[in-house]
């Protein structure tokens, strides 16, 4: 059963820090209850899918970016050459702008084009989170929330959509779902990414800007192309994150 008081809490946190996140805070708390959403195949009480045991005590006080590895990963396939502020943002559960999640996040740097006097530098916008729950059925639950509150920030946003694809994430999930696509405007590149592991969910929220090398009709300065992005990020990057967190949980028990 849902600690109520501890849900609330974070219930809370999540709100007054929503109004501040800016474009990334798309999440949506819920203190479960209720029925299992559509498209969720658990049963009331089922514990993580991996170990057969409640995780929930030993995740619920990790932080974001000691739990992701800092993103090295995604740090190095984007060639990252500077964070703001020089380190990401390291959040437990109720601390950062998901109060329902331990999340890793930040600004970066990427790969700059020069010639003459002409320059321009590559950004991306990053925030990856994971986000315990008790038991399956609120995880599952809360799990529909957050794809139902994407939907509808993308579609409230003002903003046109270009090339969108959806799917499902490489690996073994109990449910998972990708987006990906380009804002008209600017070009840039989305990446969502959500996997739900029994009664955790891990989730990418991911902004690239255009190649600045292809932007100058020139040659290309990032380490890959916006498909390999998000096809590594869909096909290696969230399996092997889960795999990692596999890893943590049964060396912590």
């Amino acid at each position: 059963m849902t600690d109520v008081k501890e849900c609330i809490m974070r219930k809370a946190t999540l709100l007054k820090t929503a109004a501040a996140a800016g474009v990334l805070g798309l999440l949506l708390t819920a203190c479960g209850g209720g029925e299992t959403p559509e498209g969720g195949s658990t049963e009331s009480g089922e514990s993580n899918a991996a170990t057969g045991e409640d995780v929930f005590p030993i995740m619920k006080d990790w932080k974001g970016c000691d739990a992701l590895d800092n993103l090295q990963p995604l740090q190095d396939y984007l060639g990252v050459e500077a964070i703001a502020n020089g380190e990401l943002i390291n959040a437990g559960i109720g601390e950062g702008i998901d109060g329902e999640a331990m999340t890793c996040s930040g600004m970066l740097d990427l790969a700059a084009y020069e010639h003459a006097e002409y320059s321009d530098a590559g950004r991306a916008e990053v925030q990856m989170g994971i986000v315990p729950w008790e038991n399956a059925d609120i995880a599952a639950e809360n799990y529909q929330q957050r794809l139902d509150m994407l939907e509808d920030a993308q579609s409230s946003g003002g903003s046109e959509y270009l090339n969108e694809t959806t799917g499902a994430l490489s690996g073994t999930w109990d449910e998972s779902y990708f987006q990906t696509s380009n804002e008209s405007e600017t070009g840039t590149t989305n990446i969502n990414a959500y996997g739900r592991n029994g009664q955790w969910i891990l989730y990418i929220l991911l902004k690239v800007t255009p190649d600045p090398g292809l932007g100058a009709e020139d040659e290309p300065v990032y380490p890959h192309s916006e498909e390999e992005l998000k096809t590594w990020v869909v096909e290696e990057y969230m399996p092997q994150t889960q795999s990692e967190i596999l890893a943590k949980i049964e060396s912590e028990q």
